[in-house]
């Protein structure tokens, strides 16, 4: 789980472009994941299993968190 929410930080950053400095930036993206991560938790959605169920998961909060995220 956490390398699909660093992998969505990450992700994220880079969709931002450069309006601000590095720190703005990475405070940003750490928002982000932390809001993300505690909307998967706060849903209770089952978080364990193989890799592709990981993946559902990490496709499934970028869709449905997405808008409210930023």
């Amino acid at each position: 789980m956490c390398r699909l929410l660093k992998a969505v930080r990450l992700n994220w950053r880079k969709q931002q472009g450069a309006w601000g400095s590095r720190a703005e930036l990475d405070e940003e993206s750490h928002q982000y994941a932390k809001r993300l991560a505690y909307s998967v938790l706060d849903n209770g959605i089952f978080i364990g299993g193989d890799e592709q169920r990981s993946h559902r998961l990490y496709l499934y909060a970028e869709k449905h968190y997405a808008r409210a995220m930023r």
